[in-house]
């Protein structure tokens, strides 16, 4: 049962990632695709990942995407890993110029899943 709520609760930062970070909006007949959100019209189909797809705190490709757009923003995001086996823990800092102490740490038990907290947290300070 905690396996579900676990991968229940990574799913929801998951898509909040998609919404808040990425500005992605859902797309598609069903909703079943994210889609660039501020496209020109008629382009919203160039980019297409699929709701089911999208899983930053799971997959290596989507935790690079979330990283390239992180960085893309000059925002400088370090990750780090500490210890080994059920005492691994990863960290996720986010600074806002090489410069600059970061502004946002998180720790997680994965690196997907400290970047997406640290992203999603990054994000909702600056509202």
């Amino acid at each position: 049962m905690l396996d579900s709520m676990e991968a229940s609760a990574d799913g929801r930062l998951d898509d909040r990632a998609a919404l808040e970070v990425m500005g992605w909006v859902r797309g598609g007949p069903d909703g079943e695709f994210w889609v660039l959100g501020e496209a020109p019209a008629g382009l919203t189909s160039v980019f297409r990942m699929p709701v089911t797809r999208w899983r930053p705190t799971k997959d290596r490709f989507c935790l690079d995407l979330l990283l390239q757009e992180l960085r893309s923003r000059g925002l400088v995001v370090d990750l780090g890993e500490a210890g080994q086996g059920a005492e691994r823990s990863c960290t996720c800092t986010i600074a806002e110029s090489e410069d600059e102490a970061p502004v946002i740490e998180v720790t997680a038990t994965t690196q997907g899943l400290a970047v997406v907290c640290a992203a999603v947290a990054y994000r909702q300070s600056r509202e």
